[in-house]
């Protein structure tokens, strides 16, 4: 009789067949799988690495990267999805589709909020209840990009090991607001910047200080890509000392840059200037792990949400695939209750589809609905590619 196992790896004897796996499932060699765990702080317990096993043979393996995420001033505990691999002869078994379900479960167990990961097939995941945050990215042909070399507006230089601190407390201002955004730990920082990756990073000094960097990375033979800019309040106007920076050295001829950043980004709003096509990105996926116990935690933003709209006394039943949340203001005060018995009296029944409640909860919803987009309003999200996995 056939004996399937599905569980975290228990010794490094496993974890060298699961990275000798994903080398021969994915067009990179072992060591690019080795790096990103080993460079990576948080993925250092054997936990985090999950196999099935047939017959006592290695036959799918699927990779947990814990880390935090920026949620408005709060930080929310994330599991990043990655490595997701199965041998040819094992597919159609549902055991990636399996391991899925029982990481899901330890990550609930283990007080994570959310989890990420980054696909080309999103329907697969989608059955397993992550959902595409919908997203667009921004094109520019690189010589349409404005000329600033006459405007004085900083001096750009590649970076270096000393302005390390700098460049961190830069990322914490840019981003300790928005949602989605990595919180960086120094041995993350280390790690991450540790990685092999083509392409460069860059810094701006404005009368001898340090007020912006960027990132950017080649991804394939016509495009680069930015992965990550952030900038100190006021001095926004630094990333054009970027665009100067694009325009007298062509990354290896690229013809085309691609920006995926926030859309109140300064960045943004130039390329959008100067012509640039925006096209879909469905690809970064997202699963709210318990969508009552996430709501309390997020409590106290909600409350200050509804105060600073002035809304109305109202509860209001949320239904999102047979799960049921009842927000309650009254007294100037938001409560999130949990059904107790199947009597219940509300103002409203809203009913949200799993995907709409990540766009919600994430970068806020489109619902023309004052008591609602009271609590769920338009925020900027980042999530930025240079932490991908």
């Amino acid at each position: 009789m056939e004996t399937i196992d599905i569980r975290p790896i228990l010794d490094d004897r496993e974890l060298e067949e699961a990275l000798d796996l994903w080398a021969e499932v994915f067009p990179k060699d072992r060591a690019f799988f080795e790096e990103r765990i080993r460079l990576d702080p948080e993925c250092g317990g054997r936990e985090t690495t999950w196999v099935a096993r047939v017959n006592d043979r290695l036959a799918a393996a699927v990779q947990i990267f814990p880390f935090f995420i920026h949620y408005k001033g709060m930080e929310l505990k994330c599991g990043g999805i990655g490595n997701v691999a199965a041998l040819p002869e094992f597919r159609g078994r549902q055991l990636v589709r399996t391991i899925l379900r029982q990481q899901t479960k330890w990550m609930r167990r283990n007080g994570f909020d959310l989890s990420l990961l980054f696909t080309h097939i999103p329907d697969f995941y989608e059955k397993e209840g992550w959902y595409s945050l919908r997203g667009t990215s921004l094109v520019i042909e690189a010589d349409r990009l404005p000329d600033y070399s006459h405007d004085g507006h900083c001096k750009v230089q590649l970076f270096k090991a000393a302005d390390l601190t700098e460049v961190k407390h830069i990322y914490d201002l840019f981003n300790e607001e928005r949602c989605g955004a990595r919180v960086r730990t120094e041995a993350y920082w280390r790690g991450n910047l540790g990685l092999k990756r083509s392409g460069e990073f860059l810094t701006a000094f404005k009368d001898g200080r340090l007020v912006a960097y960027l990132r950017w990375e080649l991804f394939d033979a016509e495009r680069m890509d930015v992965v990550e800019c952030c900038y100190l309040p006021g001095y926004q106007d630094a990333v054009c000392g970027f665009v100067n920076w694009f325009r007298s050295r062509p990354a290896s001829g690229r013809k085309e840059i691609r920006l995926q950043v926030p859309d109140d980004h300064f960045l943004w709003r130039l390329f959008k200037r100067c012509g640039a096509r925006e096209e879909p990105n469905h690809g970064v996926m997202w699963k709210i792990l318990e969508p009552h116990s996430f709501y309390k935690k997020i409590l106290l933003i909600l409350d200050q949400r509804m105060k600073q709209k002035a809304v109305n006394e109202q509860s209001m039943l949320v239904r999102s695939d047979n799960e049921d949340v009842l927000f309650r203001f009254e007294n100037n005060r938001l409560a999130i209750e949990t059904l107790k018995n199947d009597a219940v009296a509300v103002d409203e029944i809203l009913l949200r589809k799993p995907e709409e409640l990540v766009e919600d909860l994430l970068s806020g919803t489109s619902l023309n609905h004052r008591f609602y987009a009271a609590l769920f309003p338009k925020t900027s999200y980042a999530f930025w590619k240079s932490d991908r996995f």
